[in-house]
């Protein structure tokens, strides 16, 4: 079983933003090792996205992230995989 570490720089904003992020999604798709999540390609979903991964990172040093940025205004896509377990943990995180 995967576990997450406990650093955990302010759990109070990373709640927050994940909240926020979870408000923003527009799309989910399942992977054969993750998920792929789109959102809005502006600015700020960009900044929001990379601060959620500069968090996770170090929670989740296993998953694999990649942000893939469209054309300016389309879409951003945020796609997590990860070794056996990580849909597990992706789910409970409920993103």
């Amino acid at each position: 079983m995967i576990s997450c570490d406990t650093i955990n720089e302010d759990p109070e904003k990373q709640e927050q933003l994940l909240a926020g992020l979870k408000e923003a999604l527009q799309d989910k798709q399942e992977s054969t090792d993750g998920f792929v999540y789109a959102f809005q390609g502006t600015d700020d979903m960009i900044r929001r996205l990379t601060t959620f991964i500069l968090y996770q990172r170090t929670n989740l040093p296993y998953f694999k992230f990649e942000l893939t940025i469209k054309d300016a205004g389309t879409h951003v896509y945020l796609k997590i995989t990860g070794g056996e377990g990580a849909k597990d943990v992706e789910r409970e995180m409920q993103l």
